[in-house]
């Protein structure tokens, strides 16, 4: 597994971060099913966003967490306001509306 870190800019708005998506019909997906990592099959969580396998080198929740960590810190509250402040009303906004979304994800 490669993670790559990225410290944010200031001009950058969005962050995307996939997690491994085994759709099924792919090599990835015959070669975790062959060795029984997967372990759902409720494919309204193959969105990229949500563990549906077993990773190797940590578990399959400190995967997600790490992966809402990096969001959290992307679409903090202060970058939004330093968006404000700087009167970059469309950063600010991104970062507000990504910051939102992050909160309801925590819940």
């Amino acid at each position: 597994m490669k993670v790559i870190l990225i410290e944010p800019r200031a001009s950058e708005i969005n962050v995307y971060s996939k997690i491994l998506m085994p759709l099924l019909g792919t090599k990835a997906y015959q070669d975790l099913e062959n060795e029984k990592r997967i372990f759902t099959k409720d494919w309204s969580l193959y969105d990229g966003q949500h563990i549906v396998f077993k990773p190797h080198l940590l578990s399959a929740r400190e995967l997600q967490l790490s992966v809402l960590k990096a969001y959290s810190k992307f679409y903090s509250l202060t970058r939004a306001l330093s968006g404000l402040i700087k009167l970059n009303f469309r950063n600010a906004m991104f970062n507000f509306m990504g910051y939102s979304i992050v909160r309801q994800w925590k819940k």
